[in-house]
């Protein structure tokens, strides 16, 4: 993170000084998504994964496209925010929501998981059964609903989805093996082959999840891709600054542009910091991570 030194002699060296650093990532996405908005035909935009579309202009999409497509597991949250919008009548009528769960992978691989917690006899089989219920599973790709053929969209939005992709799968998983076993739930965060076939479903999801994107975006639209790369807690201290224990890396790579080589073309790139939950007083703990967005073109 900029800014970032290690303490002085005699301090932990595990922890870092930071000065305080403005959260940009409302203002700054949503000025990137306008910009490209403005480049592409103004037929057909989605916003995958919208969540409260804090940082999606939505008002101004359903403005400029014939069609505004808002896709998120969970539609309440979409629907809460679309309240929130001063949406004339007329635009709110572009507007449409979608449900799909965008892996195709939560509830198969959730089945399994069931499937395997109820067969186990005890804990150690279930954490294997349950390892080897992901080890199994395909990343399935977009469900979307409606008709969306191949190119179908001028502008594709994905704002810091890629490591979220899987949050409902990781977090149902882990509430179904505590509801077997009460109290055991470290176990499953420590289980070496849990982890290791988590991480290589959750690659395969990402995998397919940007071959979709290429899929769905129109030849001569635009996808809008973002992250948070790298995350570090931030304490604030007695003089007003912040301290660190340091950075934990979110993606398999340090650069989200790997993700995206040999599909896409990258037209512009973008680096920012988010704020969360900014520390106000002395002991507050805020989270800080760092954004990098991608504007991309179909190869």
């Amino acid at each position: 993170m900029s800014g970032a030194a290690p303490d002085a002699p005699g301090q932990q060296p595990a922890t870092y000084r930071l000065l305080p650093i403005p959260s940009r990532h409302r203002e700054a996405s949503r000025q990137m998504i306008l910009r490209v908005a403005e480049e592409v035909s103004p037929g057909r935009a989605i916003v995958l994964g919208a969540g409260p579309c804090d940082e999606i202009p939505v008002v101004e999409l359903a403005a400029r496209f014939s069609e505004l497509v808002l896709n998120d597991i969970d539609l309440r949250t979409v629907s809460t925010a679309l309240d929130t919008l001063a949406i004339d009548h007329d635009a709110r009528g572009r507007i449409h929501l979608d449900g799909s769960d965008l892996t195709g992978a939560t509830e198969p691989t959730l089945a399994r998981v069931d499937a395997a917690l109820s067969t186990a006899a005890e804990v150690q089989q279930a954490l294997d059964a349950m390892a080897a219920a992901l080890a199994g599973q395909p990343a399935v790709g977009l469900t979307l609903a409606g008709p969306f053929d191949s190119g179908s969209c001028d502008l594709v939005v994905a704002s810091c989805l890629l490591s979220q992709l899987y949050f409902h799968l990781v977090h149902g998983a882990a509430a179904r093996f505590e509801a077997c076993y009460p109290g055991q739930g470290e176990l499953l965060r420590k289980s070496e082959a849990w982890t290791r076939s988590l991480d290589e479903l959750a690659r395969r999801i990402e995998g397919r999840f940007v071959e979709d994107l290429a899929q769905l975006v129109a030849p001569g639209g635009r996808v809008y891709l973002s992250e948070s790369v790298q995350m570090c807690y931030v304490t604030r201290v007695a003089d007003g600054g912040w301290t660190s224990p340091g950075t934990y890396r979110m993606l398999q790579t340090k650069d989200l542009a790997d993700y995206v080589r040999g599909k896409f073309t990258v037209v512009e790139r973008n680096r920012w910091e988010w704020v969360v939950n900014a520390p106000a007083k002395t002991g507050d703990v805020g989270r800080l991570f760092d954004v990098q967005s991608l504007v991309l073109a179909r190869q």
